[in-house]
């Protein structure tokens, strides 16, 4: 306010403060919806209540005629071709008034909002059934036919009247109609929401379990695996390789000795066989030298002095290059040498046998085997549980939208503010 208007003791119109917006609860929305729309039927029923004293005395008549219609005669210049046609309709037509009454008389009289519901919907019907059979029943009834529009007349009346009525109201109730309908759709989402809610429990609940399992089965596979039996199992399985390359060493060694020979003890075989040497055991030598040797076979020596005679003796049929390397190979092999690596390949199976029967007491491979195999197919089943419960939050997430928007659209249609549920 300004000094002169304070001088002068004017004042200034104060500000008018907006409409303040009713905060409802959520749970309680429907009954505030239902409440609302009490409250405006009840305003309407007292400015209705004139034309709804006049409505079952304008039904009674328009019934009372309906039945006139219903009993009368055809005009006796319909041609008789055309009577059932006539009949029918009229027929039709009657049976479709009555069903209009009854369903405008079904709704209670204390409700206005329902009977203008009813009332437009029954003469919208009416009117359908007008086009489709009140020509052809005027054709035979034309006076009844008058006399029933003329009642019908009252009710359009008496319906153009309470559209009047409720009209004022009319933009209300098609708000709280469509809040009601949008509370319903709420409804559904929340029914879905909450089976989801409770299934993403579930999953929850599992996958704990199931971390639970992979934790308990990792600690006794890590302590399967860092046990002294098996580092004792690690340990001896490493001497184990180192016997048996010392095992392959000796074979090898053997083989390299005797080996070379075989093509040379093939023909001493075929001289044997003509009985002019003693055969011996040449042809075990043939197959397999160095499995023969080891096997504890105390001929060798022999063998090898009649190949040097039959060689010598140029009984094999080789030529001088021949007969001089084979002899000379005859001349590397030292009996005494392989006998000593027999007896070092027998110690080393014995020292092999020994380990692997301890091995034995102390393999944990089974044991960890199956741990790997548990933990796998508890991890697997992890992955599955927290892949299916990413999926239904990102479901969730969806639907709390949807929820949201909907009550945002509630909150614009009612001009009202939604006090949401907690968080779930």
């Amino acid at each position: 306010m300004g000094f002169l208007d304070k001088f002068r003791g004017e004042k200034k119109e104060p500000a008018v403060m907006p409409a303040r917006i009713p905060s409802i609860e959520y749970a309680g929305l429907e009954d505030w919806i239902a409440g609302q729309k009490k409250e405006l039927a009840s305003g309407l029923s007292e400015e209705a209540k004139p034309l709804l004293e006049k409505l079952p005395k304008t039904l009674d008549e328009i019934e009372s005629a309906n039945r006139e219609l219903a009993e009368e005669t055809v005009k006796k210049d319909v041609e008789g071709r055309i009577v059932s046609i006539v009949t029918g309709s009229r027929d039709n037509y009657v049976k479709s008034v009555q069903r209009e009454l009854d369903g405008i008389r079904s709704v209670p009289g204390s409700n206005p909002l329902k009977i203008y519901k009813q009332m437009t919907a029954s003469l919208t019907a009416l009117n359908d059934t007008n086009q489709r059979y009140g020509q052809r029943a005027y054709f035979g009834f034309e006076k009844r036919m008058n006399d029933l529009k003329k009642k019908l007349n009252s009710l359009v009346e008496l319906s153009k009247e309470m559209d009047g009525i409720v009209a004022k109201e009319k933009e209300r109730l098609a708000a709280l109609e469509k809040g009601s309908a949008g509370l319903e759709g709420l409804k559904e989402l929340e029914e879905a929401l909450d089976g989801k809610r409770r299934r993403l429990r579930e999953l929850r609940a599992r996958l704990d379990e199931e971390a639970s399992i992979a934790e308990e089965t990792a600690g006794k596979l890590k302590e399967v695996e860092g046990s002294e039996k098996a580092s004792d199992f690690t340990r001896l399985r490493s001497e184990l390789a180192t016997l048996d390359s010392e095992v392959r060493t000796v074979e090898t060694r053997i083989l390299n000795a005797i080996g070379p020979l075989k093509r040379v003890f093939k023909k001493y075989q075929k001289a044997a066989e003509t009985g002019k040497y003693p055969p011996g055991n040449v042809a075990a030598y043939i197959a397999d030298p160095t499995g023969t040797f080891l096997k504890g076979d105390e001929r060798l020596g022999d063998l090898l002095k009649n190949l040097r005679k039959a060689i010598e003796d140029d009984g094999l049929g080789l030529d001088k290059n021949e007969s001089e390397k084979s002899l000379r190979r005859l001349d590397g092999i030292g009996l005494e040498a392989l006998e000593k690596l027999r007896k070092e390949h027998k110690a080393f199976l014995e020292a092999r046998a020994e380990l692997e029967r301890k091995l034995a007491h102390l393999d944990v491979t089974k044991e960890v085997k199956e741990f790997k195999r548990v933990l796998g197919g508890v991890e697997e089943r992890l992955k599955d549980t927290k892949s299916a419960g990413e999926h239904l939050e990102k479901e969730i997430e969806a639907l709390e939208n949807d929820l949201e928007k909907g009550l945002s659209d509630i909150e614009k249609t009612l001009d009202i503010k939604i006090i949401r549920p907690p968080a779930s």
